[in-house]
């Protein structure tokens, strides 16, 4: 019998048609019509298609002397195939294994409310509060004004500011600018020095490399005075700086009582 025989038989037995063959092994109709009738012998890596598409061995058509008279070149190209489908099956269980790992660190995360395995850190807004960047969360360890660390966790992309980070609206109607001016002085050195430009009952707010007598509070009656002076005569407050961009430190006082 030869190998377009069996494949004929094959295909009957089966009851496969001669389209679905044809798409099975990724040939033509015609083709399959002329390897059944012999007037066409498939091609040596068309053999392990055939048989997979007919659900037997290769080693079905290995006896076909006709077909090759050395069948060495045969079963190479039955091992090539094997070997692609091992390597392609070896990714697709990485790929899997990655995205359950991913998913279940990612459960694990919310319920045990806490970041991911997979996650990086990342400043936020400039201040003692971060974020940790997950696959699919996204952890913020805000700074509240108890001075706790609050987590907070966001599906990616759904958006989040940290309680008293999110821009504020202009409240001092008086006030027309605040603007750092140190760097528009002739021979200004930045110092490495933090000065202590004001203090309130929970916190001392430091400037780093900014003098606060070049800090200009402008008011729209075009009286000016420096930053230092308004604050400590309650004409403006440490919300008017975050307003106007102007870079503090803010530290804790130590209550010695508690």
């Amino acid at each position: 019998m030869n190998i377009g025989e069996k494949i004929h038989n094959l295909r009957k037995k089966n009851r496969i048609s001669v389209n679905t063959l044809a798409k099975r092994t990724g040939a033509t109709i015609i083709t399959v019509r002329s390897w059944e009738k012999g007037d066409v012998i498939p091609d040596f890596n068309e053999i392990p298609l055939i048989a997979k598409a007919l659900g037997v061995s290769v080693d079905t058509f290995l006896d076909n002397t006709e077909y090759y008279s050395d069948t060495d070149l045969l079963t190479s190209a039955y091992d090539d195939h094997k070997e692609k489908n091992k390597v392609k099956n070896i990714v697709i269980t990485l790929v899997l294994f990655l995205l359950v790992f991913v998913i279940g660190d990612t459960i694990v995360a919310l319920a045990l409310h806490k970041s991911p395995i997979l996650s990086w850190k990342t400043p936020y807004l400039g201040s003692e509060s971060y974020v940790k960047r997950g696959l699919f969360i996204d952890s913020f360890y805000c700074l509240e004004e108890n001075s706790k660390i609050t987590l907070t966790q966001k599906i990616k992309l759904s958006g989040y500011n940290c309680p008293g980070t999110a821009p504020k609206k202009k409240t001092n109607k008086e006030v027309s600018s605040i603007i750092d001016t140190s760097k528009e002085k002739e021979g200004f050195k930045c110092s490495s020095a933090l000065e202590l430009f004001y203090e309130d009952d929970n916190y001392e707010y430091y400037f780093e490399c900014i003098n606060s007598s070049y800090v200009i509070v402008t008011y729209y009656n075009d009286q000016k005075e420096n930053v230092k002076k308004a604050l400590t005569a309650g004409k403006i407050t440490i919300n008017d700086l975050d307003e106007y961009d102007i870079d503090y430190l803010k530290k804790a006082k130590i209550n010695p009582d508690s």
